[in-house]
């Protein structure tokens, strides 16, 4: 990070992390009514360490990390029972979302003259599953209900010229990925990475309608008409006006690379 942000990344950690704002988000979600040992803010600084720093297992993890910062002597069941306030997920979500919109600084930027200064950022949006204990097979169903009856997926939104996540949510494994795609209309000006699991010509559609960008894996089975197509050394309007299957066969196993636009309007009927 260039040294003169480190001065701006400081002050909006210890906003971010500060006693006023934590407190302000416990109240506003109700998990924090009266101050005592634990405290927001002790208790984010705590999650922080353990979670990012220690091997976490049980709450006495966290609850050693909690005492050691504090030096205090909290007893188990008064710690446990902050954290199983039916209020403790929505303040959790008030401060991750204050984490990735405040400590968010662009770090990197395209070279100049490249093909990426076209774009304002380039984003990601991508999903990591793993799974859960068996007893969340109800809320957080697995795809593989043998191996893995309850497994999550966490579906996160990437700023690559900020190397930083932009929007992250929890869902069962089982559930669609395209329905966590960003907004097409938050896409203006950016270029979208994304895998064949969130494949959607609709979605395509209306990324173009916002003057938005994408490249898209697409399953074996996509058969789009071809509008443009182009390769090393130029246009190749022969295979224009084609449908993607027909024009495969007249191409080499191991192509260069080709790009394609178009549309298919027997997949929208």
């Amino acid at each position: 990070m260039n040294r003169g942000y480190v001065g701006k990344y400081a002050a909006a950690l210890r906003a971010t992390l500060g006693f006023q704002n934590l407190t302000a988000r416990g109240r506003e979600t109700r998990h924090c009514r009266r101050l005592r040992d634990v405290t927001p803010q002790r208790l984010v600084c705590a999650l922080v360490e353990a979670l990012g720093a220690w091997r976490v297992e049980t709450v006495a993890d966290i609850l050693r990390t909690f005492n050691a910062q504090t030096g205090l002597n909290t007893q188990y069941k008064a710690f446990y029972n902050r954290l199983a306030q039916p209020e403790f997920p929505q303040f959790m979500r008030r401060v991750f979302r204050d984490i990735l919109k405040n400590l968010s600084a662009q770090v990197l930027r395209p070279a100049v003259g490249g093909n990426l200064t076209h774009f304002e950022d380039l984003v990601v949006q991508d999903g990591s599953s793993f799974a859960v204990h068996d007893a969340l097979r109800r809320t957080f169903g697995g795809r593989f209900t043998t191996l893995c009856p309850a497994a999550v997926e966490i579906h996160t939104f990437m700023s690559v010229f900020h190397e930083q996540v932009i929007e992250a949510e929890v869902a069962p494994d089982k559930d669609p990925e395209r329905k966590f795609l960003p907004p097409a209309r938050s896409l203006t000006g950016k270029l979208l990475l994304a895998d064949r699991g969130y494949q959607s010509l609709d979605y395509w559609a209306d990324v173009g309608e916002a003057n938005g960008f994408f490249l898209m894996r697409g399953k074996s089975n996509l058969n789009p008409w071809l509008r443009v197509v182009r390769g090393p050394g130029g246009r190749r309007s022969r295979f224009e006006g084609r449908c993607l299957q027909d024009v495969l066969r007249y191409l080499p196993r191991r192509p260069p690379s080709w790009t394609w636009s178009g549309t298919d309007p027997a997949a929208r009927s």
